[in-house]
Parts: structure tokens; C-alpha cells; sequence
């Protein structure tokens, strides 16, 4: 499909094509196709039955699309090879990322010419510089991976150079600070002037599993903070004293009726795309990858988050608790598998609605809700347990681009939870862990059985779902 000034995309017929990228006019999703093609030599098969292939449909609604007749239309709409030039390495640190950085070492002391910076390692000779060990190849891979999922090139998870500041007697050293080509040897004014320039330490305690791991905690925390700001009403020291790990207290709840229930509301959604926005390698999927893991995330956390609210505040109150901070009653939750009661003086309608809605509930509080309690999960295992609940539900959904990146979010949180379990339990660390992944299935359940709720309430109209819930229905379908 091409624009009105006719400036689609020459591959997909994408309209988001607005400039040329390597002598095409093409859009960004195609140009980083043909970047990745030629900068890693692929080669591709066509997936076409028919002898000698294709050529196949490029269109940028597809799923799946065949790599090797959208290199060849890619070639044919006129980009070039030449063009594609080697990845350039970058020593910029995103700003949101500054504040994680380590750089107290380097900036609280002057430094004087009597000073000189000194690597924890040895400097390397010239023997080690012509030979690379499979290590440090396979360290570089995971920082080009770590850089291109969560935004820096700069420092390395795996093994951080360390760089000290150590007190000198210029007299006795000929080589300083001040002067760093005064050595006689290449080798030597070499090593001085890559000192000079100082990696920065990371803080996180383990590598980038554990730094996944707390990325989508401090997500939820900043979620918590949101909804304790809409839906309480909380002061300004309130906002930033308590710990945030769950938005609301027992006075902070409020009566649900089921006859006003309309679904989630704008600001949830809005409250919801923050959170997603927040994930690691969410700003490297695709578009359509994009909506795809905000539409499970949305349902994942109407599950997931009304469970831990639930065990959090509702247990000893009695009640099942909302991610938007109403709560049922436990005692007026339909049995499930007993004929439902209605309550008196309702309509047909509201009857409608009690029948599709309040079952639901029931089988959350029995199926999750209490196994939940029983667990008693901390902050950081219902994060990493959420994300992990949400990466799983689209990952056959999504593009081969996005479950690359999904596999990766999911090997990272599995990692982190496990340990973070034994160093909860050493004795039944593994346990625990066990017992939080068995509570996924009945996670699945749910999510399907309140997106299965949802499509029957836009298709019968039994509630005032929000315009975006009923666009967002239409893809579970």
C-alpha cells in the first residue's frame, strides 16, 4: 500500500517509509533486514514448494515472511551492499542508564599529575594481542548482544574492567599521567592512553541476568506508584517513602459493583503501556510485536496482579482485591461448579453480566489466589514471575525477530529466579523455585478464561468496554 504521495516502502509497501535507506526508499523494519543480511553474510532458502522457489508475497502485514525473496526484492528495489558499512562501537551511556553506573572511583578524587591510572590485569603483550581466546570472543558477543537488547555498549555484564586510582611518585615512574607518551615504548604509551579512558563499573550483583531481573522490578514499581497515585489518596511523602511493592492498604479498598463493571479503563491502559515500555528489548521488536506483548501483558497483569494484591491485603480482609483497587467479597464468590445464585432485584442484563464475570472470579481466588497465599512469593519472584507468565503467552505470536529477543528475557529471568530462590532457601531453594513455575498453569488458565470473558462481553455487548479493549479483543480472536 502505497501513501498519498505514493512514498511506501519499494520491499514491504510499508506507508512508513520516509527516507532512503542504502539507495532505497524503504522502511526501517526492511532496512535493518538488509544491514543484518549483508553485515552477517547470511543466506537464506526460499520456503516456497514450487522448484526453484518463490517468488513469495513481501508485504509488511505478513507473519513470517520469506527471508529469501524479500533479500532478493530488496537487491531488485535498488539497495546496495556497498553501502552497508561495519557497526561502529560506542562509548555513549543512555542517561537513564547513568545513574546505574558505578563512577564514584573516578570522580570523588582529583587527579594530579602524582597520580596514574593502573588496570587490576596485567598490560597486554604483543603475543597476547595477536592471539583472541574463545573466551574473550565469546564475552564480545555477549556484550554486542547486551548492548543491542538493553541499550549500552559501554561496560560488560560478564567481567567489568576494573580501573584504580593509586598514589604515585612521579620522580621514580617516567611514565605519568601528565605525560602520556613519554615512554619509550609504543607499547607502553599504548596502554596509557587506553587507561586513560575508564569502563564503569556495574553494580548489579550477578551479570545481565540478574540486571533483566531487576529491570522488570523496578517496572512494577514504578507501576505500584501509578496506581497509587490514581486510585488512593496518598500524600507526597507517601509517594516516595514506602516500599512500593503493592499500591494499596485495607483502607484504600473500595466495593466493586458487577453491574458497573466496564472492563479497564483508559488510565489502566495508559498505566499498562508505561509498564511495557519499561521492559528490556521492548523498544527492538517490531511494531506489530509491539501490540502483540502489550495486549498479553495487559491480561497477564489483570491476573497475575490481582492474585498478589489479593495476598497481599485481601486475604485478611476477606476479600478479592482488583489491580484497580476494588475488591469482592469471598463469601459472595459463586461456588464454582454449583448452580449460580443471583443476587435479588436484578436485571436480565445485569444477570448477563454477573454470569460471565463472577465466575471468573471465583475460579482466580480457588485456582490462584490461594495457592498464591499459600507460597507467600516476595516482590522480586511475583515480577519475575509475571514476565515470565507474559514472554510465554506470545512467544509462538511473535515474529522470528521477536522471539529471539523473547528467549532471551525468558532464559535471563529463569536464571535469576532460580538463584535468587537457593539464595532465599538454601535448603529448599530449588523447591521454591519448583513451586513458583508449577503456579503457571493455573496463570495460563485464567488469562485465557478472562480474555475468553472479554470477547464474549465485546461480541454480546454486555459491558461499555473501552474502545482500545475492544480493538485489543479483536487480536485474541
Amino acid at each position: 500500500m502505497k501513501t498519498a504521495n505514493g512514498l511506501g516502502c519499494a520491499i514491504c509497501d510499508s506507508p512508513q517509509a520516509g527516507t532512503l535507506h542504502f539507495g532505497a526508499r524503504s522502511c526501517k523494519a526492511c532496512a535493518a533486514f538488509f544491514r543484518r543480511t549483508v553485515s552477517m553474510s547470511m543466506t537464506y532458502k526460499c520456503i516456497a514448494s514450487m522448484p526453484g522457489g518463490g517468488p513469495c508475497r513481501i508485504h509488511h502485514e505478513l507473519r513470517m515472511i520469506c527471508r529469501f525473496c524479500r533479500y532478493k526484492k530488496c537487491v531488485d528495489g535498488g539497495m546496495k551492499r556497498q553501502l552497508v558499512q561495519n557497526r561502529r562501537q560506542e562509548f555513549r551511556i543512555p542517561k537513564k542508564r547513568r545513574a546505574d553506573m558505578d563512577l564514584s572511583a573516578h570522580l570523588t578524587r582529583p587527579v594530579s599529575p602524582g597520580h596514574r591510572l593502573i588496570k587490576d590485569e596485567p598490560p597486554s603483550t604483543p603475543e597476547s594481542q595477536q592471539s583472541t581466546s574463545p573466551t574473550k570472543q565469546h564475552d564480545d558477543v555477549q556484550d554486542e548482544l547486551a548492548a543491542r537488547l538493553y541499550g549500552t555498549a559501554s561496560c560488560s555484564f560478564n567481567s567489568p574492567e576494573s580501573i584504580s586510582i593509586i598514589a604515585d611518585n612521579s620522580e621514580t615512574n617516567s611514565t605519568s599521567l601528565g605525560s602520556p607518551l613519554s615512554s619509550t615504548s609504543n607499547e607502553s604509551a599504548h596502554f596509557q592512553l587506553s587507561s586513560m579512558i575508564p569502563r564503569p563499573q556495574v553494580r548489579y550483583p550477578y551479570d545481565e541476568a540478574s540486571f533483566v531481573m531487576q529491570r522488570y522490578i523496578d517496572a512494577e514499581k514504578s507501576l505500584n506508584i501509578r496506581r497509587r497515585i490514581f486510585y488512593t489518596p496518598t500524600d507526597i511523602g507517601n509517594m516516595f517513602e514506602m516500599d512500593n511493592e503493592c499500591p494499596y492498604n485495607v483502607e484504600h479498598l473500595r466495593p466493586c459493583v458487577i453491574r458497573e463493571f466496564n472492563g479497564l479503563s483508559r488510565t489502566d491502559l495508559m498505566m499498562l503501556f508505561d509498564y511495557c515500555r519499561d521492559f528490556p528489548g521492548f523498544d527492538a521488536l517490531p511494531i506489530s510485536d509491539k501490540q502483540l506483548v502489550y495486549r498479553y501483558a495487559t491480561a497477564t497483569d489483570s491476573v497475575v496482579g490481582s492474585a498478589y494484591y489479593t495476598m497481599r491485603v485481601g486475604m485478611t480482609a476477606g476479600c478479592l482485591v482488583h489491580v484497580s483497587g476494588s475488591f469482592l467479597p469471598i463469601d459472595e464468590l459463586p461456588v464454582p461448579g454449583k448452580l449460580l445464585e443471583y443476587p435479588p432485584n436484578m436485571s436480565l442484563e445485569d444477570q448477563a453480566k454477573y454470569r460471565l464475570f463472577m465466575p471468573m472470579r471465583a475460579h482466580l481466588y480457588s485456582e490462584l489466589c490461594q495457592p498464591m497465599a499459600n507460597l507467600q512469593p516476595s516482590f522480586a519472584e511475583y515480577a519475575s514471575l509475571k514476565a515470565m507468565v507474559m514472554w510465554h503467552l506470545c512467544h509462538y505470536r511473535l515474529t522470528p525477530e521477536g522471539r529471539a529477543i523473547c528467549e532471551a528475557q525468558q532464559k535471563s529471568l529463569l536464571e535469576a529466579t532460580q538463584r535468587y530462590c537457593q539464595a532465599l532457601d538454601p535448603k529448599r531453594g530449588e523447591e521454591r523455585f519448583g513451586q513458583l513455575i508449577l503456579l503457571m498453569s493455573s496463570i495460563f488458565e485464567n488469562t485465557h478464561r478472562l480474555v475468553e470473558g472479554y470477547v464474549k462481553a465485546s461480541v454480546f455487548n454486555l459491558c461499555q468496554l473501552d474502545p482500545l479493549i475492544r480493538e485489543m479483543v479483536v487480536g485474541f480472536r
